[in-house]
Parts: structure tokens; C-alpha cells; sequence
């Protein structure tokens, strides 16, 4: 182990120091007492193995007075025998909680990688840790402080001890250790070579037996080879006859198989000759069809002949039955003209109606009111005649000309009224008359329309039947005289 840098942190009269010993072969402390010297050793020593001078007592006593907690953190490398050198950081922290009553500890090992970054390789518990510790080192606390390190005030500390504890030092210094596990180990080879020995012991003497019977086991292998050379020669015939079966049973799937072929083909063939019979039935009827229409060409040509006039006759028929279709499309088309018409001529007559009554209630009602003024001023006149006039009866006289004047005036407006409501009345009766003339007339134009569209119409005129072209003629005739 070769220490190259060393950081304490409130750790006895160290509040914060950092060495670094990199390079350093040979180094010598030097200061006054109480300067630190022996610290900086016990801070390794706590740091790798958590033990210090006992003089200090528990962990606690080693925090910088006033502080709650110390660290120490150092870094050092191993040489190996290999030539390999690795390089390790270890770092120990102690904090006080409270009062101090409880502590809290950190144990940190790390190792340096190839690419220079530190992995921790830290067991579960702070126990493990410090086990992987003293592996890695191969020294234990106390081989160190009686080797490499003699504490201060404890120079002949390894020649006060016993004879045994002399022993354990020197030989972990020396690395007896090692031996001691080789030992161990060739002990526990040695034990299990021996229980092999003993079982390859047995073994023989169970060959020595069986090789005491070397002559009764050849006589057996004879026998049994003879046994075996007739089995074998058995075996062979049976496999000659196996071969042989196997064979014909595939000579009589291959059989079987042509067989089935064969059947398959012939079902295909009594199918064709089926369809070939179907076939020629059908050929035969068609034969015995032909030779009947042969026989029948007369009657056949007459009937074709037929055929063709029925056939003339029926698009004639087509033809009258589309202008009918037209004619009857037309008479729907003036059914709804002459019914909108009829609508709207009951609709002015009600409306004519409606204020003929009006007037006339109007003409009564003022007739009626018009009498009673008039009974009223002939009544005021004759008083006024049976005695003398003031001026103030002059002039009521007067006011009751003029009124007289507009009550006449007015009777002679409802008599020209009257007039007008005799005329109103006359206009509606001829335009129900008119109405009556145009429902007839519309009544005799469906009726043509009706009779026009009949496939068979008649000329109403000589009771004729009308052609395609003399109906339509008669339907233009009839649609001009609605027109009008």
C-alpha cells in the first residue's frame, strides 16, 4: 500500500488538511508536540481499518472540538507480482446527531477504472465494505501497527507479546497465511484422494473376482456368440421376408392404386357415355322437331304470315295506345286548368256576394237612421210653425235647413247606392250564368277528351273511327276552342 494523498477534515487538530504524496519516496514530520505528527498516521489507520490509538477512546473523541462531524479521505495504490498497479480512494465519515448521542457512519471503497473513473465496490453493509478492504490489502489492523507502523509510546509492542501472537504477526507479514490456506487445501485433497483410493480398492477386487471367472464367462460368451451368430442368421431371413412383404404390400398398393385409377376413369367414361346418350336423345328430338316443322311449312309460313300481321296490327295498336296515353295526359292537364278556373270564379262570386250583403245591410241601416231624422226635423218644424220665431229659433231654423239639405242629400246617395247594389246584383247573376255556360262547356269538353282518348273513338260528327292523325286534329280543335 503506497499512500498518495490524504484529506482530513475536523479529525483531531486538523480542521482542514490535504496532502499530497505523490512522488514522495522518503519523508520525514517534523513540528512541536501536539502539532499533528502522530495524527496524520492515526487518520490513515482510521480511515483504512476505522481504529486509532486507543488513548483516544471511542470515534467521537477524534471530531476537531466545536464540530458534529470528521472525515478522512485517501487514496493509495497496490502493486501486484504481476506488474500490475491499481489504485483505491477510501473515504470515512462520523457524524453526531443531537447531542451527540447518536452517531451516523460512512464507509466508502472505491477503485480506479481503466478509463480513469472511480467504481464503487462497496459491499451491502459497512461490515462487508471493510471485509473487501482487507482482502484487497492483505494486512489486518493489528499485523500493520506491529510491522510498517509502530503507534507512538508502543515501540516494543511485538516483543511484549506472546509467543503465538509473535507467530500470527510474522506470518501475516511473511504471508504464512497463505500456506496455511495451501495446507488446508491439500489436507482436504488428500482426504478425498484416500475415499477415491479406497473405492478404486473395491473396484479391483470386484475385477480380481470376475477375472476368476474368465473361463466360465468365454464359455458363455461362446455360447452365446454361437446363439447369436444363429439369431443373427435368423434375423436375416426374417428381414428377407419383412423385405419381401413390404414389397408386395407396395406392389399391391401400386395395384391398388391403379385400381382405383382405373375405376375413377371408368366412372368418367359411363358419365361421358351417359352425356353422349342424353346428347344423342336430344339430337334425335331435335331431329324428329325439325322433321315435324318440315312437314309443317305450310301451315308454318301462314302462321308466320299471321305472325306478321299481328304483329303490324299490334304497333298500330302501340301506337294509338301512346296517343292515348297523350290524349288522356292532356285531358288531365285541362281537367285541372277547368278546376282551378272553377275555383277561382267561386271565389269572386263569394267575394261579390259577400260585399253585395254588406252594402245592402250598410244601405238599410243608414235608411233606418236617415227616416228617424228626418221624423225628427218634421216634427221639430211643426213645432217650430205653431208659434213665433226668436232669433235663437231662426237660426236653430236655419241650422235645420242645412241638415235637411245633407239628409237629403245623403237619401240620394243611398238611393244611388241602391242602384249600385241592383247593379252588383244583376253583374253576379249573369256571372253565375256565366259560370253554369263554362261548367257546361267544360263538362262537354271532358267528355270529347274522354272519348278521344278511347283507342276506339268515334267521329262525333258520322260515328266514324278516328285515325291516329284525325284525333289528334280533333284534340287541337277541341284545346282552340278552350283557348277561346
Amino acid at each position: 500500500m503506497i499512500p498518495e494523498e490524504l484529506h482530513l477534515k475536523n479529525f483531531l487538530s486538523h480542521l482542514d488538511t490535504r496532502l499530497d504524496l505523490r512522488g514522495v519516496h522518503l519523508a520525514s514530520l517534523v513540528g512541536e508536540n501536539g502539532a499533528g505528527k502522530s495524527a496524520l498516521l492515526d487518520a490513515i489507520t482510521w480511515a483504512v481499518w476505522g481504529k486509532s490509538r486507543v488513548s483516544y477512546g471511542h470515534d467521537e473523541d477524534l471530531i476537531y472540538h466545536g464540530q458534529q462531524s470528521l472525515e478522512v479521505e485517501y487514496l493509495f495504490r497496490m502493486s501486484y507480482q504481476n506488474g500490475e498497479e491499481r489504485h483505491f480512494r477510501i473515504l470515512r465519515r462520523r457524524e453526531l446527531r443531537g447531542r451527540g448521542s447518536t452517531t451516523t457512519s460512512i464507509l466508502d471503497f472505491q477503485s480506479q477504472g481503466e478509463n480513469g473513473n472511480w467504481v464503487a465496490i462497496n459491499g451491502n453493509t459497512i461490515r462487508e465494505t471493510q471485509a473487501r478492504i482487507a482482502e484487497q490489502l492483505g494486512l489486518d489492523y493489528e499485523t500493520f501497527i506491529n510491522s510498517a507502523y509502530l503507534r507512538q509510546g508502543n515501540a516494543d509492542e511485538f516483543t511484549v507479546q506472546t509467543p503465538a501472537q509473535r507467530k500470527r504477526v510474522l506470518g501475516a507479514i511473511l504471508g504464512l497465511e497463505r500456506w496455511e490456506e495451501y495446507r488446508g487445501r491439500v489436507k482436504e485433497r488428500l482426504s478425498k484422494t484416500e475415499v477415491e483410493q479406497e473405492s478404486v480398492q473395491r473396484r479391483l477386487v470386484e475385477i480380481n473376482a470376475e477375472l476368476a471367472r474368465r473361463e466360465e464367462y468365454e464359455k458363455e460368451l461362446a455360447v452365446a456368440e454361437r446363439e447369436a451368430a444363429v439369431a443373427g442368421q435368423q434375423l436375416e431371413e426374417l428381414e428377407a421376408q419383412v423385405n419381401e412383404i413390404y414389397r408386395i404390400r407396395e406392389q399391391a398398393k401400386g395395384i391398388q392404386r391403379q385400381i382405383a385409377e382405373l375405376a375413377g376413369r371408368l366412372g368418367q367414361e359411363e358419365e361421358r357415355l351417359a352425356e353422349l346418350s342424353r346428347q344423342q336423345e336430344t339430337h334425335r328430338q331435335r331431329r324428329d322437331d325439325y322433321q315435324a316443322r318440315l312437314a309443317a311449312e305450310k301451315e308454318i309460313k301462314a302462321r308466320y304470315e299471321q305472325y306478321q300481321a299481328t304483329l303490324a296490327e299490334e304497333r298500330a295498336w302501340s301506337e294509338k295506345l301512346g296517343e292515348a296515353a297523350r290524349l288522356q295526359a292532356e285531358k288531365s292537364r285541362w281537367e285541372k286548368g277547368i278546376s282551378r278556373a272553377g275555383a277561382d270564379l267561386h271565389a269572386q262570386l263569394r267575394t261579390q256576394e259577400q260585399e253585395a250583403t254588406r252594402q245592402e245591410r250598410a244601405i238599410a241601416a243608414a235608411r233606418a237612421q236617415i227616416e228617424e231624422q228626418l221624423g225628427d226635423l218634421r216634427g221639430q218644424l211643426r213645432m217650430l210653425a205653431e208659434r213665433l220665431l226668436s232669433d235663437e229659433e231662426t237660426a236653430e231654423w236655419e241650422a235645420a235647413k242645412v241638415r235637411l239639405a245633407a239628409l237629403t242629400q245623403l237619401a240620394a246617395e243611398l238611393d244611388e247606392t241602391r242602384v249600385t247594389a241592383q247593379e252588383a246584383e244583376l253583374e253576379r247573376s249573369r256571372r253565375q250564368e256565366r259560370n253554369r255556360q263554362l261548367k257546361a262547356l267544360m263538362d262537354e269538353t271532358k267528355a270529347n277528351l274522354d272519348a278521344l282518348a278511347d283507342a276506339d273513338a268515334l267521329c262525333p260528327l258520322c260515328r266514324q273511327s278516328l285515325s291516329t292523325e284525325h284525333q289528334a286534329e280533333m284534340l287541337e280543335q277541341i284545346r282552340a276552342e278552350g283557348q277561346a
